[in-house]
This record gives C-alpha cells, structure tokens and sequence, in this order.
C-alpha cells in the first residue's frame, strides 16, 4: 500500500459519518503536511449530497482544498449523478471545489490496484 495515495469513499449523507469524515480528512493533511500526500474523495449514492451547491459543508470542503494546497480531490460519480436527476427531475450542480468522474466504482478499483489506501465513510 501506498500511504502517501488515500482514496476516501462516502456513500452517504448521515450527519455524525460526514463529521468523522470532515475531521479524519483535516487531522490527516494538518499531521502530513511535509509529505507528499495525495487523497481523493470520492462519493456515489447518497454521499453525492456532499459534493452539491446545497451541501451545508460546501465551505467547509473549499476551506480544506484551499488550506492544504490542493492536495485533497472531491469526485462526484456520475452515474449516481445521472440517477438523481432521473429521481428529482433536476440538474445536479456540483460545488466548484468537485469535478465529476464517470463511475465512483471504476475508480475505487483502479486505485486500490494501484495500492492506494481506501477508507469508507
């Protein structure tokens, strides 16, 4: 495993596991700032509610990509972004700090052969 590469999942908006994942995510860039640490969040589902113009942590996010230097990525799934807008009738506008990537599960499995260390909010 690579510790320098994390891949953060979140598949879900639960209030109390957007926290841990809020504070995990800012403990481990603040303890590794001199290192070379690359961490990519990525969420599908439900977690998709993370990464909306809505979020109630979209200055949060920001904050975070702006204090450690971009060394954090939020990644939006599409497919869960296409399905929610069959669901709502509606677009899905992403924060700026997000960009979307074609399938959250194509991604986790690409990183973890590349041996990235995954977590799972």
């Amino acid at each position: 495993l690579d510790r320098d590469k994390i891949l953060m999942h979140v598949s879900t908006l639960e209030d109390a596991r957007i926290r841990l994942l809020m504070d995990a995510l800012d403990k481990v860039l603040a303890a590794n700032q001199d290192r070379n640490l690359e961490i990519e969040v990525v969420a599908n589902s439900y977690g998709l509610g993370l990464l909306r113009t809505e979020s109630p942590y979209a200055q949060q996010l920001q904050a975070l990509k702006v204090k450690y230097n971009n060394k954090v990525s939020f990644l939006a799934c599409g497919m869960s972004i296409e399905n929610t807008q069959m669901r709502e009738g509606k677009k899905v506008q992403l924060l700026p700090a997000a960009q979307r990537i074609p399938a959250a599960m194509e991604r986790i499995f690409a990183r973890l052969q590349d041996g990235w260390m995954y977590v799972r909010s």
